[in-house]
């Protein structure tokens, strides 16, 4: 892999350890790295050889930063470039640590929630239905939502997929829920193809359903659109509830942020995650009265037709 800094020859540098040991380098620049001796925190370091200037700079996680040029190419910009990268980097290691900490407290609660419906649909079968029947909704609940988690994190499965069957499926597994919270639904759906991973996308959209049929606990109307715009194809679902707080607006998307006196925060962020990875978007659109989401995915063509 070589390295170009417009037309300069270089060598990108990743080491770990104190005193750093280098377990990775791109470029063609050959000349060994000064890397013995701690590096100050915070602060590009730069060391000199005959044939090279090496900026080093300390990341987090243990990791050291580097990059190595020769003495005539020596460039202004490529301190803050390095810092630059560090913090991208610092993001990046966050983000990931993040995600690892959550799927893997998501699993250790799921196994004794199992274990606590398995012994209320006990107490059901023994005619103790109205303190078990209780307990066992609200089990069921928190397992819906970790289910939701626990799919959303993992890897991908994109296939050619039609997404107002998708938006079919959310519908109808929703039917009850909309009818004993007086919702009535208007649906229009149109074909519209992505490449996508199914499961991951019906979360996405049953979020919105939820969140707007909690937003109008009593009763009103939610519309649910799907087609191909241009080269996307978009799922929007809108309600005629309260609508959505002037504050809370431009960081809507982000975790632990919600409307609602008992949210979480997290079923926005989620929508959001799951539209990035599939190469879209969500966004709030302007709406007169309630609220109005739209999921934005890069489109395909539809399978051809079979002769």
């Amino acid at each position: 892999m070589h390295g170009h800094l417009g037309r300069t020859m270089h060598r990108v540098t990743a080491a770990r350890g104190s005193p750093p040991m280098v377990v990775a380098s791109a470029g063609p620049l050959d000349h060994p790295v000064p890397m013995e001796g701690p590096l100050p925190r915070g602060r590009v370091e730069r060391r000199r050889t005959p044939h090279a200037v090496h900026f080093l700079l300390s990341a987090p996680d243990g990791m050291v930063l580097g990059v190595s040029v020769p003495p005539d190419k020596v460039h202004p910009l490529l301190e803050s470039l390095l810092v630059l990268s560090a913090e991208v980097y610092a993001m990046l290691i966050d983000q990931q640590r993040q995600r690892e900490e959550f799927l893997s407290l998501a699993h250790e609660v799921r196994n004794p929630l199992m274990l606590i419906a398995g012994y209320t649909e006990l107490l059901v079968h023994r005619g103790e239905s109205e303190v078990s029947g209780l307990v066992l909704e609200e089990v069921r609940r928190v397992e819906e939502r970790l289910e939701e988690f626990l799919t959303a994190g993992r890897p991908m499965s994109r296939a050619l997929l039609d997404i107002a069957d998708v938006l079919a499926r959310v519908m109808r597994r929703y039917q009850a829920m909309l009818a004993a919270a007086g919702v009535r639904a208007a649906v229009e759906i149109q074909p519209a193809y992505v490449y996508g991973d199914a499961p991951q996308l019906e979360i996405a959209v049953a979020n919105l359903v939820k969140n707007a049929v909690e937003a109008m606990p009593s009763g009103g109307r939610i519309t649910l659109r799907c087609e191909r715009v241009d080269q996307w194809a978009s799922v929007c679902v809108e309600d005629t509830g309260p609508g959505i707080a002037r504050e809370v607006k431009g960081q809507l998307f982000q975790p632990y942020v919600s409307t609602k006196p008992d949210g979480h925060g997290l079923g926005l962020s989620l929508v959001a995650d799951v539209a990035e990875r599939h190469g879209g978007r969500v966004e709030l659109l302007p709406s007169e009265s309630g609220a109005a989401f739209c999921i934005w995915l890069p489109s395909a063509d539809p399978p051809a037709a079979s002769t």
